[in-house]
């Protein structure tokens, strides 16, 4: 018995030993437990770290099932061949507020490219290229026979530029025309009514409205921008 004496002393020491040990190894973690960095989130890594362990060992709760209910057939009436026509709402494509694809835009634009401008006769992006390129082309959209400053075309209308169109010669026409009158349209709230416009009968039309003086004048102005059309365009082929 008395040999035996020192071993379980022994045993009982290092026991002690490791409850100590253990002890300390607990504390140290209840500490940073306590102290630890929460990240705005009230609770510290450690202890998240123990909460998403044991939430991971624990069986997950039995939750009560969902009744889905099946989904009834379509309604099919009975007579298929008279339909009845879908609804026209504001969501419809034919709504004139109707957004335009992007393929509808480029084909306006495209179409807009190779109209003149009826109110300012400015060239077009068509005539610009068939200009640039020296090739004229009738309203048939066929290649025409170029037309040489101050010949007529069919209508009576005298070309200004060389290889100008008989189509922008109406044009020009019109605008020097409408320096005379601003024409039957409203386009600003700034401009007087329209009946406003109308000229008496008895008021003199077209050249007998201007004197021999302001004539030459006009005719003078007529030469200079024809000159300097042709000079413009010559300088572009």
């Amino acid at each position: 018995m008395r040999r035996d004496a020192p071993t379980s002393m022994a045993t009982i020491v290092d026991k002690s030993k490791l409850k100590a040990i253990a002890f300390l190894v607990g504390a140290s973690a209840l500490a940073g437990c306590v102290g630890g960095t929460t990240y705005g989130t009230g609770v510290s890594q450690e202890e998240q770290t123990v909460q998403d362990l044991s939430n991971m060992l624990t069986l997950k709760q039995k939750r009560e099932k969902i009744d889905y209910s099946p989904r009834p057939d379509l309604i099919v009436p009975d007579n298929k061949q008279a339909l009845a026509e879908p609804i026209d709402t504001a969501s419809t494509t034919s709504n004139p507020d109707w957004p335009e694809t992007p393929e509808q835009r480029i084909a306006r634009v495209r179409a807009q490219a190779g109209e003149i401008d009826a109110r300012t006769g400015d060239y077009s992006q068509e005539e610009l290229r068939r200009a640039k390129e020296g090739i004229a082309i009738d309203d048939s959209g066929y290649t025409k026979q170029e037309f040489v400053p101050g010949q007529t075309d069919r209508d009576g209308n005298t070309i200004l530029v060389r290889g100008d169109t008989p189509t922008r010669a109406r044009v020009l026409k019109a605008k020097e025309d409408m320096k005379i009158s601003t024409g039957p349209k409203r386009k600003y709230l700034t401009e007087p009514p329209i009946e406003y416009r109308i000229a008496a009968e008895t008021a003199p039309q077209g050249a007998e409205a201007f004197t021999p003086e302001e004539l030459a004048a006009r005719e003078e102005e007529k030469k200079r921008l024809r000159n300097e059309g042709f000079k413009s365009l010559t300088s572009k082929n």
